[in-house]
């Protein structure tokens, strides 16, 4: 299988699309189409599954993805790493990340680092912690953030403390006026993310209401949240990143005891990382530090 193929396979994976991964490749859709009907008849198998909406990835084509990002980052690491002797010019990093990272912290450290190494490519994935997790195991990021896994599978970078907070209607007050009480908390409707998004709140509430509690409303983004809030409908808990940038109309109280989502960087732990993601990795923890960001010690 030529290496072309092998991007070629990456790309129609990443885009779920055969016309995307062709725009992207500069390639036409024929030429992708008979580049991955080759890679099935030489495997045996079928690699995607084709719809209307577009392709999915099957179970065999993922396991052949993992050996497929290998081979890719392989021959990126060669590049950088001559790159390096010369001086660190080009390389390519992935982001594994989710939404409230995206919308307070990359624009910055992207538009900082670049500034630095012009020649080096930042692509960023958004998806939840299961599918950052999945990324950096599969090899289709470099480097995620999520929050913290047991049984050491990543190499881990504590870098923040993300206090929960409690968001309320606007006309909404606490009891005592400032704060709220876990016991005024299970009064209320309970609106939360769906699984994936939720696993330190989940814990919290593990903790505080034992673990049959179920909410009353579960969304897939913050934006639906708000709204179901601004509307009365019930409250929600959720971390300070996430709510630097509301525009609906809802009061956010803190409650006690207080409690945190613990961030994380993740990197593959059987990976020396290449010299473009060690080189992004020292930048974010710097950046981080010089913007006065709340390292866990």
């Amino acid at each position: 299988m030529a290496y072309v193929s092998y991007e070629i396979f990456y790309e129609v994976a990443r885009q779920n699309s055969f016309l995307r991964a062709a725009e992207v490749l500069n390639l036409t859709p024929s030429a992708v189409s008979h580049s991955i009907a080759s890679l099935e008849a030489e495997l045996g198998f079928s690699l995607f599954i084709r719809g209307r909406a577009g392709v999915s990835i099957t179970k065999e084509g993922r396991q052949m993805l993992e050996h497929v990002c290998e081979i890719l980052r392989s021959e990126e690491l060669m590049h950088e790493e001559a790159s390096q002797i010369n001086g660190l010019t080009r390389g390519k990093v992935t982001i594994g990340t989710f939404s409230s990272i995206i919308v307070n912290w990359l624009p910055g450290m992207i538009r900082d680092f670049s500034a630095k190494y012009p020649g080096i490519e930042i692509d960023v994935l958004q998806g939840d912690y299961d599918d950052v997790q999945y990324w950096i195991q599969s090899g289709e990021a470099e480097i995620g953030f999520s929050t913290p896994l047991s049984g050491g599978i990543f190499n881990e970078i504590p870098i923040f403390q993300d206090r929960l907070l409690c968001v309320t209607p606007p006309g909404f007050r606490p009891e005592n006026g400032n704060y709220l009480t876990i016991g005024e908390i299970r009064k209320q409707n309970m609106i939360l993310r769906r699984k994936g998004y939720n696993r330190d709140l989940e814990e919290f509430l593990n903790k505080n209401f034992g673990p049959s509690y179920q909410s009353h409303y579960q969304c897939d983004d913050d934006q639906s949240i708000y709204a179901m809030i601004e509307s009365g409908m019930g409250i929600s808990i959720l971390p300070e990143l996430t709510l630097k940038r509301i525009a609906f109309n809802v009061s956010i109280w803190p409650f006690e005891p207080e409690e945190y989502r613990r961030i994380v960087m993740i990197t593959q732990k059987r990976r020396t990382l290449s010299p473009a993601t060690t080189a992004l990795v020292r930048h974010i923890l710097d950046w981080l530090k010089e913007k006065n960001a709340d390292s866990i010690k």
